[in-house]
């Protein structure tokens, strides 16, 4: 098939699956068409590529050149790139093309997928509730086949939750094996030396993740956490004047964020610190540390945020998933991989951590127990409507204490 044929494709998908879910508001058929037939133009060159004509999502998060970055905010409604970050550029040099951008959280925050500007994304297996967050939109893109692979963004849990929800394959690299970075001042590497958000892969299969890795590691001169690819085979701020126009999480952030002393920083870093001697100690035993991707199921895409799971209750709107941004703080690589089914059909993800700079290991074990579950094909390509019963949660009365 031609690059120009697969876009087509997935145009087409698009158009079938998009009304059930709302995984991708922003469309760019006209841009990845010029790309599929310049492509098609340069010949066998541009065919070898990695990724050559295949159709992907770019989270509104990332900026995509000529195309409209929201980062799900009002603020930013009618905002057109100029250029594209760094990682999608990168995906780009690699024969990737961006057929849409994948809808988030209001500026990312939280871990449902839903904005004031395009509405909440909805979970293929049962459109009632949510996909999580933050790259939900991502998840069902490629859960529903409108794509083929999705790139996604990492901090607290946004790749691994949504992976988890809707049954699909995430890596969250090692801070520094996908270069980013952006001159916005919002989204993902704008702090150049941070380590706990990172860009990462979502693909149906481990396989896939790994195709679309390769594709993304490297250095780059404007990410000096970036690292050159080591020749490994992966194959094998918002201003107080727009307080009223952002989501209170975000407002509960930046008011937490200002109310932190230098002290206080200094000892979480030093806290931070123990962490990771004691996870770097545990891999000196063990190969791999394997717990869930999330501690529910997913929930209803009404609700900002689940503050009640079996009688007890959360006392902030990220509490439910500290199970992945626990692992973040280590800044460990992980994945999240399908592994079964509640009773209810809603699908459950294994998160797989593994040692920095070990992405080869965790991609060869994540294939391993996608061939122990024997249920990668099982995706949601139709979405469906509610199921006939419901996990039991109970709903949030409000989305941060």
């Amino acid at each position: 098939m031609s690059p120009l044929e697969l876009v087509d494709a997935a145009i087409a998908r698009i158009a079938e699956v998009e009304p059930a879910v709302n995984a991708l508001p922003i469309l760019c058929f006209d841009r990845a068409r010029d790309q599929a037939k310049r492509m098609m133009r340069e010949g066998a060159a541009a065919l070898e590529r990695p990724l050559a004509g295949l159709p992907i999502a770019v989270k509104d998060l990332s900026r995509l050149q000529g195309v409209r970055t929201t980062w799900g905010s009002p603020i930013f409604s009618d905002h057109v790139a100029d250029r594209s970050d760094i990682g999608v550029e990168t995906l780009e040099r690699n024969g990737a093309i961006p057929v849409a951008k994948s809808n988030v959280p209001e500026l990312g925050i939280g871990a449902n997928t839903t904005n004031p500007l395009f509405g909440a994304t909805r979970n293929p297996w049962n459109t009632d509730l949510t996909p999580g967050g933050s790259s939900g939109g991502a998840a069902v893109s490629v859960a529903t086949g409108e794509v083929w692979l999705a790139g996604g963004s990492d901090g607290g849990c946004s790749l691994r939750v949504p992976a988890s929800f809707c049954s699909v394959a995430t890596l969250r690299p090692t801070p520094g094996r996908i270069a980013s970075g952006t001159t916005s001042p919002v989204g993902p590497r704008y702090a150049l030396w941070e380590t706990l958000a990172v860009e990462g892969t979502i693909g149906r299969t481990v396989g896939d993740v790994a195709l679309m890795f390769q594709a993304q590691v490297g250095a780059h001169p404007l990410d000096p956490r970036s690292m050159p690819a080591d020749g490994t085979s992966f194959l094998a701020a918002v201003v107080e004047a727009n307080r009223d126009r952002v989501k209170r999480d975000m407002i509960w952030n930046i008011e937490r964020g200002k109310a932190l002393t230098s002290g206080v920083i200094a000892e979480a870093e030093r806290r931070r610190a123990d962490i990771v001697r004691r996870m770097a100690a545990f891999f000196e035993r063990y190969d791999f540390l394997l717990c869930p991707a999330a501690c529910t199921p997913p929930f209803d895409v009404n609700w900002p945020a689940l503050m009640e799971l079996e009688g007890h209750r959360f006392e902030h709107y990220y509490d439910w998933y500290t199970i992945c941004f626990v692992i973040s703080l280590t800044a460990n690589p992980a994945m999240s991989v399908p592994c079964g089914f509640t009773r209810e059909g809603l699908p459950v993800g294994l998160q797989i951590i593994g040692p920095h700079r070990g992405e080869a290991g965790l991609l060869s074990t994540g294939r391993l127990v996608e061939e122990m579950a024997g249920i990668s094909s099982r995706v949601p390509i139709d979405p469906r409507g509610p199921a006939r019963s419901a996990p039991v949660v109970q709903p949030s009365t409000q989305a941060a204490s």
